[in-house]
């Protein structure tokens, strides 16, 4: 699973929720097999901000949102992995990296997007 923490006010969040959002829709389309779903948080709520808290990422350990958008790769409900900062890695890094953690499906199609 694919976990977009969004803060709204923030500008660098646009770019970052762009990229989520093309990440996602490419995985969907090109990658349908690897099934792997996606979510958009209030990274400023506190039910999130607990959730954060429990992952124990010491990058996004805190008491109040970032600002700038993470994502955090999510296997069996244990964070495997995040970035800080989406947009500035881009679309292609997140779906390379969901497919590095998650595998290609299984079928090995790989469509167009």
């Amino acid at each position: 699973m694919l976990v977009f923490l969004s803060v709204p006010w923030s500008v660098p969040e646009r770019v970052s929720r762009a990229a989520f959002v093309e990440a996602a829709r490419v995985l969907a389309k090109r990658y349908p097999g690897t099934n792997v779903a996606t979510v958009i948080l209030d990274e400023e709520s506190d039910a999130t901000l607990d959730w954060i808290r429990s992952l124990h990422l010491p990058h996004l350990y805190g008491t109040c949102a970032l600002g700038y958008d993470s994502i955090i790769w999510l296997e069996s409900g244990n964070a495997v992995d995040c970035i800080v900062n989406p947009g500035r890695a881009g679309w292609e890094r997140i779906v390379i990296r969901t497919l590095e953690l998650f595998g290609p499906p299984s079928d090995g199609k790989k469509g167009n997007a």
